[in-house]
């Protein structure tokens, strides 16, 4: 851990978490004083990396990292120099950790979620991750012309429907540059495989790229046209 990770965990009431090797098991946490947008409450650490990720109530899977965000980590394999949108980011692992794995890659953060934002952005700072930004958005048409996103990546929200999903395929097609990647992770008793299907039928073809513990990663290549 690095000082300036361990002085400021202590100067915001935080306890960090533990993890195990490069991929992060569920931490033991401690929770520091009810969090404000100054003070996140939850550290998620990973110790050989040197990545801490900021967390608070209100964000998704707040006290530890989900399988099957780790799986979809593990497995993308970004473009090279590619810009690319992190879409429901969260607290920002994903796309912080493709970002700090790959120099050349340009990425957006974006939530809905205003306190999501925030910590993004304040956990892109605290890794010095700097080829990222993180933005408020309820898709992506805010920030990111036609064409002109070579990946994006998500664990998107399942339980919102088909419908809701739909609308997010069809916008990530319009996003994605010719042979673009869409990056998405999703349980197979949840709906993988209708969701691999629509994937086929509004982005282009989709090749199932890992499994493992019940977990599906996805990847659909925009056709040229």
């Amino acid at each position: 851990m690095t000082a300036w990770q361990r002085s400021s965990a202590a100067d915001s009431g935080l306890t960090e978490g533990s993890c195990a090797g490069n991929r992060c098991e569920r931490p033991v946490l401690r929770r520091g004083p009810k969090g404000t947008l100054g003070a996140p409450r939850v550290a998620l650490a990973r110790r050989r990396t040197g990545v801490v990720f900021l967390s608070d109530r209100g964000v998704f899977s707040t006290d530890r990292i989900d399988p099957g965000t780790r799986l979809l980590i593990d497995t993308v394999a970004l473009p090279h120099a590619a810009r690319f949108a992190d879409w429901g980011c969260g607290y920002g692992v994903v796309g912080i950790r493709l970002a700090a794995r790959d120099a050349t890659a340009r990425g957006v953060l974006v939530d809905v979620n205003r306190r999501a934002v925030f910590l993004a952005a304040e956990n892109a700072r605290r890794n010095g991750v700097a080829n990222v930004s993180a933005v408020v958005g309820d898709g992506l048409s805010g920030f990111a012309a036609k064409k002109v996103l070579g990946a994006i990546v998500s664990n998107p929200p399942i339980r919102a429907g088909r419908t809701v999903l739909r609308q997010m395929l069809a916008e990530s097609h319009a996003r994605l540059q010719p042979h673009g990647q869409l990056w998405l992770v999703a349980r197979t008793q949840q709906g993988a495989r209708s969701l691999a299907r629509d994937m086929e039928q509004l982005v282009g073809p989709v090749e199932t790229v890992s499994r493992k513990s019940g977990y599906r990663v996805l990847r659909a290549t925009r056709c040229e046209t």
